[in-house]
């Protein structure tokens, strides 16, 4: 019965959306404005920096305008790229919320809206529908908004750009703004302004071990990383600071009961306090997290274990303009069946398989200590050099 109810109130909410977004002025506008709607991850944000700098150049005489989730304004406001930012919370777009939201979306008349996240977000989705544009631009990536409204969607833009799925997503951005007209851009790993962040302590010479992810299936059993940890204590006298988010307690009982000795830091800093923890470590160790891309942007060595699910979206990094000193070396499994994240159906028969029950995908869980290792002592080879 629940769950009857539950789909009826989806369903009177996607009729309701497609209702409102029908008032939404179709006039012209001319008025050099340009608005961007990005709604991924931290960690996707940080390597869109690089388009965002692409598109501060193009369109270097009209008003550029973003918006985001609060999550990742402070990463927007710094960087000096857009002149207005507004962000909008998940929240703002729940039943009794949608009309406030529709309102103040509808203040963002434009001449062309572009909508750059990886996964057509519900919040992008339903946002663009309210938005005033003369032309609204995207990229034909997947629609999360559930495969009955991606007809809907679809038809909400005026441009579906022809950009592949499989490769790295900073030649994927790079493609997106030769497609609108930036056609000599060369591509650049993304850069962080430095935080003046000094609200936390940071030991002396110590590295950072993130043991969290966006999803548990990300996540390296917290076992191996203990053994990681007690191998760089072995080698080196560099001490050890966990970082992360409140989920990730849970894995440091496992480190306070191995003998371990760390400083942990996690739950306990705000994302600027963690750029400043990061910029001041000697390297980084962690699953596929935001972390990892942050380290790349403020110049830190970094080791990413990975899965192969999203293929090369993500890791190794690539662009025309490299800097191989701070590129994050990635580890994965060699699998056939990489890439599944673009066939549906492999991934979800690997979530539902015997690697769901263990907490993690079947190819992270496949990365070895020792092949991990191997990459550790080519960091620490490097403290010396």
């Amino acid at each position: 019965m629940a769950d009857f109810f539950r789909r009826v109130c989806k369903g009177v909410y996607d009729l309701t959306v497609k209702f409102l977004a029908l008032f939404t002025s179709k006039k012209k506008v001319k008025n050099g404005v340009i608005v961007v709607t990005k709604y991924d991850g931290i960690g996707d944000f940080i390597l869109f920096l690089d388009f965002a700098k692409g598109l501060r150049e193009f369109y270097r005489d009209k008003k550029l305008i973003i918006t985001c989730p609060p999550s990742v304004e402070g990463i927007a406001r710094s960087s000096g790229y857009f002149d207005e930012i507004i962000t909008f919370k998940k929240q703002e777009f729940r039943y009794f919320s949608l009309l406030k939201a529709r309102k103040k979306a509808k203040k963002l008349k434009c001449e062309r809206l572009l909508s750059v996240s990886f996964s057509r977000d519900f919040v992008a989705e339903v946002l663009t529908s309210f938005i005033q544009a003369d032309e609204k631009i995207s990229v034909n990536y997947t629609c999360v908004y559930g495969p009955k409204n991606k007809k809907w969607t679809d038809s909400l833009y005026d441009i579906f750009l022809n950009v592949p799925l499989n490769e790295m997503c900073i030649e994927q951005n790079k493609q997106i703004l030769r497609e609108i007209g930036y056609k000599d851009f060369k591509s650049a790993y993304p850069v962080l302004k430095k935080t003046q962040c000094k609200t936390i302590y940071v030991p002396d010479n110590y590295y950072v071990l993130f043991l969290g992810g966006s999803a548990v299936i990300k996540k390296w059993h917290t076992k191996n990383y203990v053994e990681v940890v007690k191998y760089i204590s072995e080698k080196t006298n560099l001490k050890c600071v966990l970082a992360g988010l409140d989920e990730e307690l849970c894995q440091e009982e496992i480190f306070a009961q191995s003998g371990v000795e760390y400083y942990s830091y996690i739950g306990k800093t705000s994302l600027e306090e963690l750029q400043y923890l990061i910029e001041n470590a000697k390297f980084v160790i962690g699953n596929d997290t935001s972390a990892i891309h942050v380290a790349a942007a403020v110049g830190v060595k970094s080791l990413c274990i990975s899965s192969a699910a999203s293929g090369d979206r993500f890791f190794p990094y690539k662009a025309d303009i490299e800097n191989k000193e701070i590129a994050p070396v990635c580890v994965k499994a060699d699998v056939p069946c990489k890439g599944c994240s673009f066939s549906g159906a492999t991934f979800l028969a690997c979530l539902k398989g015997k690697s769901l029950k263990k907490g993690t995908k079947k190819c992270v869980e496949l990365v070895s200590v020792e092949k991990v290792l191997e990459k550790v002592e080519v960091l620490i080879e490097g403290l010396n050099a």
